[in-house]
């Protein structure tokens, strides 16, 4: 339905004598929160009903229904809600983001600032989470031995409200090296805002972060030692921690052994022994490499990513005396090509969910990072393959580092090698009609976006045989578009992108000097699917990817951060679109694997007074920084 219908609907009949239900059913029919906007803002009546008569909210879950995020509650404001997931989605889009380089320090040996040869920068565990009731964004991480975070509004722009802290590690007897954070999680047992912390030596912490007894030790987890034949140190480091619904039990563990503890001793004591632990051995005896361990859902599934083996996906069940070993029906991905019969690796594991019950996603569904350079997609409730396959065509065969998904609508995967996030959109096949596009805010045209997208069969010619004859407007009442708002719809289209962070040598004066050393993503956090924000860990450094232009470094927010010690700086960034990276599956079900790879053209930003190119950048793809003469010839 265009807007020119619903205008000559309104006048037939008095929006006055209809029901809210049908304005709210008309609502979901509009197709950009602009549109909505406009509507709203004719009379007093529907102002009130778009902000508390559902008219917002609406509008949110039928454009967004993949996302995951807040659906109750008198404080959740929908017409602010539909905005920011407007906004942020037309950032995702053009590509346009603000990378600031977060730094505990003004040492100079990291990622972005370059490190000599011989210098080892720290690994960061870094988490994010909302907090006072949402109100508030809290970001920690492990900076070496210390933490190191920062208490945000919700909202807040300018550093306006930024609140800095930082716990030293070696106030606590804790050592460089020995005693670097490993792995971090907020968590809120009680309603009490802490923190997990767990380091090389295997220590296991909860310290407090609420006001009046920060930095506090809350309490120890008692881990049990890795087997005399493990000898590498990274055995015994904590390498993964998560929290069960409620945050009333926790899983954490090494490298050899996954446990689980009660968040607090009922008996007041310090230290707190493992409700129970499990391993996975081999035949000769000897533990796997476990990876990481998370709940499913916050349930009592727990999935476990173990290294080199020929079944890298295990589950076990937290009961209250511990765990018992969970069969999942028909272990689906261990049956695909490349993994069956062979030794593999899961580097990494993301739940993945929306927010309005069973979305046609489906809820508590596995993302799984695998070695061969794959990331795959799985529901544990199904007992034959129903989800997907993904893999980059610019560097198919590198395995990803870490992955983060927004709800079921897209997910990014950190290179295990280079200092590069991979965006990927899920392309569900029965994807509705009705989810949001930032193209049908343009106007119609006559012509595709531009550019047209490179390595995919879709230049102009094809295009238009593609969508058949040209059409100059959209017409709804036919079920016919314009070629642009056509074209935006087809896949190619909306290729993912990779993400290449860039050091600040290749931003300043020096931007030909290469950095001294590279870096691999080593983890990723956000606050939720709304946060405008979310973090890459980097060596010695934090990236916060700022979703959109508008996120440039004030002196107030460098001013909060240097209370603490701390830094920031706007960072730079290129791009590369990698094609649609979903792998068909084949008429016996099962994945193609061959790898159709190409090196697509990197864009960056123009350079520092080169004109903006004149065109209509309604019809541009991309954000104004990467715009070329050529797009809009």
């Amino acid at each position: 339905m265009t807007n020119k219908t619903l205008l000559t609907f309104i006048t037939m009949a008095s929006f006055v004598d209809l029901p809210d239900d049908i304005i709210i059913e008309i609502i979901t029919h509009l197709e950009t929160a602009r549109d909505v906007s406009h509507l709203t803002r004719t009379c007093r009546r529907l102002h009130l009903l778009g902000r508390t008569g559902g008219g917002w909210r609406a509008f949110v879950r039928t454009r967004f229904p993949l996302l995951s995020f807040s659906d109750g509650g008198k404080t959740v404001k929908w017409d602010a809600m539909a905005r920011t997931l407007a906004d942020g989605e037309a950032a995702w889009e053009r590509r346009s983001f603000q990378p600031v380089a977060l730094l505990a320090s003004e040492r100079k040996d990291n990622f972005f600032t370059g490190s000599p040869t011989f210098a080892h920068p720290y690994s960061p565990a870094v988490d994010a989470a909302l907090t006072f009731g949402g109100a508030y964004e809290v970001l920690a991480w492990g900076a070496g031995e210390a933490v190191v975070g920062r208490f945000r509004p919700v909202g807040g722009r300018g550093g306006k409200g930024d609140a800095w802290f930082r716990f030293e590690g070696e106030r606590a007897g804790f050592k460089p090296v020995t005693g670097d954070i490993t792995a971090l999680r907020i968590v809120e047992p009680a309603g009490k805002l802490g923190m997990l912390v767990g380091r090389a030596s295997g220590d296991l912490q909860l310290v407090s972060a609420a006001s009046g007894t920060a930095g506090q030790v809350v309490a120890k987890y008692a881990l049990p030692s890795p087997p005399e034949g493990s000898k590498a140190a990274s055995w015994g480091s904590v390498g993964y921690i998560d929290v069960l619904e409620g945050h009333r039990t926790l899983v954490a563990g090494n490298r050899s052994t996954v446990c689980a503890f009660p968040t607090s001793a009922d008996d007041g004591s310090s230290t707190i022994q493992p409700l129970g632990s499990h391993s996975f051995l081999d035949p000769t005896g000897r533990p796997r490499f476990i990876h990481a361990a998370r709940s499913l859902g916050g349930g009592d599934a727990i999935a476990c990513a173990l290294g080199w083996d020929s079944r890298p996906l295990r589950w076990l069940t937290v009961t209250p005396t511990g765990f018992v070993p969970r069969t999942v029906p028909g272990d689906p991905l261990l049956d695909i090509p490349l993994a069956a019969k062979a030794k593999t690796t899961i580097r990494a594991h993301e739940c993945v969910g929306s927010s309005f019950g069973p979305s046609r996603a489906g809820a508590d569904m596995l993302l799984t990072s695998w070695d061969d350079g794959t990331v795959r997609l799985f529901d544990p409730r199904m007992p034959t393959f129903s989800g997907a396959v993904f893999r980059d065509a610019f560097q198919p065969h590198e395995p990803a580092s870490s992955l983060l998904s927004w709800g079921a609508h897209r997910f990014v995967a950190g290179s295990s090698n280079l200092a590069l996030v991979k965006v990927f959109d899920y392309r569900w096949p029965a994807r509705g009609m009705d989810e949001y596009r930032v193209s049908d805010a343009a106007p119609c045209a006559t012509r595709p976006p531009v550019p047209h997208p490179q390595g995919e069969p879709v230049d102009r010619a094809s295009t238009e045989f593609l969508l058949g004859l040209p059409r100059a407007c959209c017409d709804y009442t036919k079920g016919t578009r314009c070629v642009f708002h056509a074209a935006s719809r087809l896949p190619a289209y909306r290729p993912n992108v990779c993400l290449l962070l860039q050091p600040f040598t290749h931003t300043g004066p020096q931007r030909d000097q290469p950095p001294a050393r590279a870096s691999r993503v080593h983890c990723m956090a956000k606050s939720s699917d709304t946060a405008a924000s979310f973090y890459v860990g980097l060596s010695g450094a934090v990236a916060e990817m700022r979703i959109g232009d508008e996120g440039k470094v004030t002196t107030a927010e460098a001013a909060a951060a240097t209370k603490r010690g701390a830094r920031v700086q706007e960072a730079g960034y290129c791009f590369l679109e990698t094609g649609q990276g979903r792998v068909e599956m084949k008429d016996d079900g099962q994945p193609g694997m061959g790898v159709n790879s190409y090196m697509p053209p990197l864009v960056s930003v123009r350079d520092e007074g080169e004109k903006v190119p004149k065109g209509d950048g309604r019809l541009h793809r991309w954000d104004e920084r990467f715009w070329r003469a050529e797009h809009f010839l």
